[in-house]
This record gives C-alpha cells, structure tokens and sequence, in this order.
C-alpha cells in the first residue's frame, strides 16, 4: 500500500514532535535507534520518513503497513516505512539479521497506539521491530 498516511498542511497550529523509532539502513551493518521529525495537528500526526529514506530520484513513494504484535501477553501495534523497487540496493542490515537478500534499502519501524497515531517507541521495542523486520 502506498502511503496510507494522512497529510498535514503546516499551519498555525502545527507542531513538530522528535520521535524514537528504529531504523535500518541498507549501508549499515546493522539497526539503530532514530530520532524522526513528526508533524502533529491535533490528534493527527505525519511522521516526515522521507527525511530519512534515501534513493528518492529512483522511488519517491514511501509505502507503509501496519503490523500488529503478541509480545508477552500484550499487543503491540507498529507501523513500517519502505520503499520499493528493483534498483535500490539490498539492506546489508536486513540481510545479516534474516539470511535473506531480498530486502531492499531503508526501513523504519514506529510504534503506533491505540488511535492509529505513531508515539515513540520504548524500551524493549527494539527486540520486537528486529522480529517485525525479519517476517
């Protein structure tokens, strides 16, 4: 699915929120914790992961899905930013992590909560996006 997000204008009212999320970059050799720009209106929030996600003159649209959790007893809700195409490089930090070499370029994983909203991600997060990614 192609950006499924909902787009905030800047206004007068908008604010701008520094969110934890993981990120894995296809030069890296493996994952780390990302600070992401957020975009919030009101309850509406537009996390800005073009930002971050390199390669936009080959693929300029972020596709995102959501995935849900049984972690513990308790479920968790996240959502994964990607893009896709054959010319991007494979994600070297994917690949050691799965053994598989068909992931390609940048992916960042958030948390969303009860709403639908990203909200930063806490502490043992990091061990269920690293399952996330390897699905």
């Amino acid at each position: 699915m192609v950006n499924s997000r909902t787009y905030i204008v800047p206004g007068t009212r908008t604010t701008y929120k520094h969110l934890a999320s993981r990120f894995y970059g296809a030069n890296e050799p493996k994952s780390r914790p990302l600070t992401l720009i957020t975009r919030c209106d009101g309850d509406l929030r537009y996390p800005l992961v073009e930002s971050v996600l390199g390669d936009m003159t080959i693929q300029p649209y972020v596709h995102n899905c959501s995935v849900t959790v049984l972690h513990r007893g308790r479920e968790s809700s996240y959502t994964v930013f990607y893009r896709l195409h054959r010319r991007l490089p494979i994600n070297r930090s994917v690949a050691l992590l799965t053994h598989n070499h068909s992931v390609r370029r940048d992916i960042v994983v958030m948390r969303t909560d009860r709403a639908g909203r990203v909200t930063s991600m806490r502490h043992g997060d990091a061990v269920v996006a690293d399952r996330i990614v390897e699905r």
